[in-house]
């Protein structure tokens, strides 16, 4: 044994009862040799000392360590005992590196109480970091953890954001005896978060204003079929399903492709795959397929998506979007339908154009037929007027011819027998006489009657023409409404091949 005599035990000790915690800390020497008067004592003591001063090196070394690594990350450390006796804070430390962070130097300026580090709490991160340490004190079976992230007021007089985080060990009772934990100064990140927070917002505020849903995957591990791929749906995304927010529709595959239709699923996942895989990245992922909404109903999207990959064709991010395409499915069969139709009535009106063409020549012809026919009426009529003419030369001859019979019957009578034969002449010549007066009035009724009803053709024949003039005239425009029409349905054709191109 070192120590065989109590007498020197106890001179022993007490040189050890002299020294301090601060001595210690401070790398002065536990054990003062005052008053000890035996020299085994004195050696023994110069042997502690100089294992303490070796421990104590060693110590210095690794918190010169620690203190360069907690500069190099921010970071400070703190320390709290606890009265056993009430378990409320006995002694706080704060560290050199964590005075050093919120821009002070020591404890002269920072000392080491709790006042020091609450009063320095922003106001709307107090209570909440409070409750948080109150509830981690009280937790006896320690699965409470204290992990917080808040605001501290720095000297400067500015608010830094930190991330606190601290183990607490118990006596046996679950009294709190020493709470140990790090300070990090998080502002860099936080401030990274919030441009984040808000890129992310005006992303979303742009997609919401656009017709189409994004959608990212990262690929994790150089494995683009690992099932832990986090993936990312755009609230656009989820809005052209009817969906809310994450609570109903997850940033998971399965989110998606158990809203594809049975019958393209298969087709959907084959090239989502092909385009992934595709290390030249010669695959595009570009598809058409229907996918279930909310309400149950499906509707047909086009998909398009691309991959950022690594020099050697690994994907990193996929990211793409979709386009409800629905309305424009149902224009083109519209489109198609009308279509057909168009080119029936196309069809129809031409076939309509040939038949009033036909029918306008045809009228044209009978018109020319018609005029050819007044004409030769007019020669006719012409002729007639020549022959009531004659015939009224000839009733002025027969009627002098009478005359002359009645003054040959009138000699005849004063001649006696000698004028006999003179009386049968002027009978004939009477008779004759009589016979032209009849037949020329006769001709002359005829004619007259034959003139009333050439006349009367004439006028029907010009009526006619009249009416051939005007249907012609009704014929043409017809056929010229028939044309703007034929136009119009090329038009029309032209229009609806255009809204699907």
């Amino acid at each position: 044994m070192l120590f065989k005599k109590e007498k020197n035990n106890d001179i022993l000790l007490e040189a050890i009862g002299r020294g301090s915690v601060e001595d210690v800390l401070k790398g002065g020497s536990l054990i003062s040799d005052q008053g000890v008067v035996s020299e085994t004592d004195k050696a023994a003591i110069r042997q502690i000392n100089d294992k303490v001063s070796k421990i104590m090196e060693y110590a210095n070394g690794e918190t010169e360590k620690l203190g360069m690594v907690n500069e190099i990350i921010h970071s400070g450390m703190w320390e709290m005992y606890f009265n056993p006796a009430t378990g409320e804070v006995n002694k706080v430390y704060w560290s050199d590196e964590f005075r050093r962070m919120i821009g002070y130097n020591d404890t002269s300026d920072f000392p080491n109480t709790l006042e020091a580090w609450t009063s320095k709490l922003h106001p709307d991160d107090a209570d909440m970091v409070l409750a948080e340490f109150t509830a981690t004190l009280k937790d006896k079976t320690n699965t409470k953890k204290y992990d917080v992230n808040y605001r501290l007021q720095t000297k400067s007089g500015e608010y830094r954001w930190y991330r606190a985080a601290g183990n607490l060990s118990r006596d046996e009772n679950g009294v709190p005896e020493i709470f140990i934990g790090i300070f990090i100064d998080i502002t860099d990140q936080m401030e990274q978060a919030r441009k984040l927070e808000i890129e992310t917002q005006r992303h979303d505020a742009i997609d919401n204003t656009l017709s189409e849903g994004s959608w990212s995957m990262n690929v994790i591990g150089r494995d683009p079929s690992n099932p832990d791929n986090p993936f990312w749906w755009s609230q656009q995304f989820r809005h052209l399903l009817g969906y809310r927010d994450e609570n109903d529709f997850p940033n998971v595959l399965n989110s998606w492709s158990d809203s594809l239709h049975p019958e393209d699923k298969q087709a959907a996942l084959d090239a989502f795959g092909k385009h992934v895989n595709d290390y030249s990245g010669n695959t595009p992922f570009d598809i058409e397929y229907r996918l279930r909404r909310k309400d149950g109903v499906y509707r047909w999207f086009k998909a398009v998506g691309t991959t950022v990959r690594e020099s050697d064709g690994t994907p990193i991010v996929v990211a793409g979007s979709i386009l409800d395409i629905t309305d424009s499915k149902k224009n083109k069969e519209i489109e198609s339908q009308m279509r057909t139709s168009v080119n029936n009535l196309t069809q129809a009106l031409s076939e309509m154009s040939k038949t009033v063409d036909t029918a306008t020549k045809d009228m044209t012809g009978v018109a020319d037929k018609q005029a050819e026919i007044v004409k030769s009426t007019d020669v006719i009529n012409e002729s007639v007027e020549g022959s009531l003419k004659i015939i009224d030369i000839i009733q002025d001859i027969a009627s002098q011819t009478n005359l002359l019979s009645l003054n040959a019957s009138i000699e005849a009578a004063r001649a006696g027998e000698a004028g006999k034969g003179f009386a049968v002449v002027a009978e004939e010549v009477g008779r004759l006489a009589v016979t032209s007066t009849n037949t020329s009035k006769e001709i002359a009724e005829t004619l007259s009657h034959m003139s009333e009803t050439i006349k009367t053709m004439v006028d029907k024949t010009v009526g006619i023409n009249d009416n051939i003039a005007s249907q012609g005239a009704a014929m043409e425009e017809i056929n010229a409404n028939i044309e703007e029409l034929s136009a119009m349905a090329e038009t029309i054709n032209r229009i609806s091949q255009g809204l699907n191109e």
